[in-house]
């Protein structure tokens, strides 16, 4: 059964380095009723297998809106 978080509506876009690396994710809308305990996993559709998979994970405000993502890897 797929996991399901709390939390809908976020609108993220990556932006690529010269070297097809993920350099940061730009938050376009936070979305609404995240929780902090039960982050949403970050994946970035319509890219090829990754040498590395990156990392990310997703600030999210008091009030439930995803503020920014830090990249760890």
């Amino acid at each position: 059964m797929p996991r399901t978080t709390p939390g809908s509506g976020a609108i993220l876009r990556p932006v690529f380095n010269s070297s097809y690396g993920v350099e940061r994710i730009e938050v376009i809308a936070g979305g609404n009723d995240y929780t902090k305990a039960d982050p949403p996993k970050i994946v970035i559709d319509g890219t090829q297998i990754p040498v590395v998979e990156g990392i990310f994970y997703p600030v999210i405000t008091g009030v439930g809106t995803i503020s920014e993502v830090v990249i760890f890897n």
